[in-house]
């Protein structure tokens, strides 16, 4: 439950050099907040891409790490077609069952089309290609923009072992688009969150 603050304004009589005139005072009223939380250590240990994309592993494609316009630092990871429309890059972390997650990465594509996506996503398992099976998926959060934009996924985890991952789909063909179909990836980060009551 959130914290109720409100400031209102009220008006009196207040003396001044002998004579009464109105004062406006604030005063706090309740109103609900936001909730708050409280976030646990990281649990990733591969969080910026600067070297190498060491604790992470990789399927469906070709992912290396990129000095193409990092987010930050030196290097960001990119995704690219390696004869599947579906690549992601994912790490099986221990997990509470019934704890609250919050994961999130900065993505973009390498070229904006109707097609190419870049999304999060966790679940029980790797299998299967698309947004939506990662095994039991939890939940996903998508960007299909080339501008470096911050997804957030938040889950609540069902298994003591749940894989996260940051994938890139693009379903038409290079062939036809004529580029090399890419996703980018940086400044990644998973941690156990609980709301303050």
């Amino acid at each position: 439950m959130g914290i109720w603050k409100k400031a209102t304004t009220t008006v009196k009589l207040v003396k001044w050099r002998s004579s009464w005139v109105l004062d406006n005072v604030e005063e706090e009223d309740d109103e609900p907040a936001g909730p708050e939380y409280v976030y646990g250590d990281e649990m990733l240990t591969n969080t910026n891409f600067n070297t190498n994309l060491t604790g992470w592993s990789y399927t469906w494609g070709v992912a290396q790490c990129s000095e193409v316009d990092p987010y930050e630092g030196a290097k960001s990871a990119i995704l690219m077609r390696g004869g599947s429309a579906s690549m992601a890059l994912y790490t099986a972390l221990t997990t509470e069952v019934g704890a609250t997650y919050e994961f999130s990465a900065y993505s973009k594509v390498g070229v904006a089309n109707d097609t190419s996506v870049v999304y999060l996503t966790a679940g029980t398992a790797m299998t299967g290609l698309g947004v939506d099976n990662c095994g039991t998926s939890l939940e996903t959060s998508s960007n299909k923009t080339t501008t470096w934009t911050k997804l957030t996924l938040v889950f609540t985890a069902t298994a003591t072992t749940t894989y996260i991952s940051m994938r890139h789909s693009d379903i038409v063909t290079d062939a036809v688009l004529g580029y090399s179909s890419s996703g980018y990836f940086d400044t990644v980060s998973c941690k156990k969150r609980t709301e303050v009551t």
